[in-house]
């Protein structure tokens, strides 16, 4: 059951729903809201006038609810933000902005940056900036200098908030955000090498990945379940250990709670690099056409995106294309072989395209698959006894002397002893 606060009464509020596991429907006190997808976030207004003396009873047929359920509330002024995404350059010294929203254009934006959660302690005040229209409402994009930024980096994870606001000419507030967590740095690849603002950085992760969510229609049982003591002591501990990365595999699910886990990351200066939903054109959902799940996906990857963009633990993006093993022997490590052409596109069906619309700054890396299309060469490196140990040994130092892109272990093991006997 839910009620509303009497300053609500002049409000615009929803009911939004993030995630459900199978097919499902929403209910408000008995009468159907709207029918729900799995993993697909939905919006439902709730029916004007309001009511004042009792409470709602929502409902929510589902296999189970793996996401956030939220009641938010809009002023009813006819200007809304629908969105926001705050980037920093190090390079530049510079923030940018992208934001969209619904409403006239004759508005202005307002960037208001704190110490904190709330606008406690504004250290930096940006704009207003003009927006312009954009279809039935509005869009801006806009950079402002930013000199004396603390930069975040695991040595000193420094935090910052940002909060927009909507005025009008009489510099009325008409909308505001509220605050979102954020770090001043950047991220990205020269030389074959990974660069933190400036700064070579190697990346450090334990191959028994401990975080996870949930892959498929399947629970990766090394997923744990933690309280914030648990998650931040273990990552306080790994990075005692000199590790200072983990893979996150982001689907929604019941195994842990991911805005917990990004916040003790960036909070500690950990870096994460998530890997992206499953997407199998063979065996999801088969009773609908493929152009139907395609656009469902993308709306989930969407929003499980712009959940976590604004994290600066979180470094980069990959994805399950389907697994090329050149990389394993370093006469291909890194090479700029074209695998398309050599084995087919593999399960690449525009996700690099769906990631690029909501998170520009970050690439999306094959899980396991080299070559001259990916940013990186990524790959699993399991040590066996069918292969001569000397091989292994110079896959790094191969790597090391050509370094066209940076080079990163996915999954990592050592010879397992009954293999022995399965070697020629």
């Amino acid at each position: 059951e839910l009620g509303l606060p009497a300053r609500w009464q002049r409000k615009d509020v929803y009911v939004g729903i993030e995630a459900i596991r199978g097919k499902g429907a929403v209910f408000l006190d008995g009468k159907r809201l709207g029918f729900l997808w799995p993993n697909v976030p939905y919006s439902f207004p709730l029916p004007k006038p309001y009511k004042k003396d009792s409470p709602y009873r929502l409902s929510i047929l589902s296999g189970g609810i793996i996401n956030n359920v939220w009641l938010k509330a809009y002023p009813d002024t006819g200007f809304r933000i629908r969105d926001s995404y705050l980037t920093t350059s190090v390079r530049k010294m510079e923030a940018h902005l992208e934001i969209e929203g619904t409403g006239s254009s004759r508005v202005k934006v307002e960037v208001l940056i704190s110490e904190g959660p709330g606008l406690k302690k504004v250290v930096k005040k940006a704009g207003p900036f003009s927006v312009e229209p954009d279809g039935q409402g509005w869009k801006g994009s806009f950079s402002f200098p930013w000199k004396d930024a603390e930069l975040w980096s695991p040595e000193n994870p420094h935090l910052y908030y940002y909060s927009v606001q909507l005025v009008d000419k009489k510099a009325q507030v008409l909308d505001r955000t509220l605050s979102l967590r954020f770090g001043f740095r950047e991220f990205w690849i020269k030389g074959g090498n990974f660069i933190l603002n400036g700064k070579p950085v190697r990346l450090r992760s334990d191959a028994n990945v401990p975080f996870t969510f949930k892959i498929g229609r399947w629970t990766n049982h090394m997923g744990v379940l933690g309280d914030e003591a648990y998650i931040r002591n273990l990552i306080r501990a790994w990075k005692k250990l000199g590790l200072n990365s983990c893979l996150l595999y982001a689907s929604p699910g019941a195994a842990l709670d991911g805005h917990l886990l990004f916040k003790i990351a960036d909070e500690e200066g950990f870096f994460i690099e998530a890997v992206i939903p499953y997407l199998n054109k063979t065996s999801h959902f088969n009773a609908i056409r493929w152009q139907d799940y395609l656009k469902k996906y993308e709306r989930h990857l969407s929003s499980l995106v712009k959940e976590y963009r604004q994290s600066p633990s979180l470094l980069f993006y990959m994805y399950l294309p389907g697994s090329v093993v050149w990389d394993y022997f370093p006469s291909k490590l890194g090479q700029p072989y074209d695998p398309d052409k050599i084995w087919g596109k593999g399960r690449n069906y525009g996700q690099k395209e769906m990631v690029k619309k909501v998170d520009p700054v970050r690439f999306l890396v094959a899980y396991s698959r080299g070559g001259i299309h990916e940013p990186v060469a990524a790959a699993m490196n399991y040590i066996g006894f069918g292969a001569d140990l000397q091989v292994h040994e110079n896959w790094p130092s191969a790597w090391s002397k050509r370094k066209r892109v940076p080079v990163f272990a996915t999954e990592f093991g050592l010879p397992y002893y009954a293999d022995w006997f399965a070697r020629p």
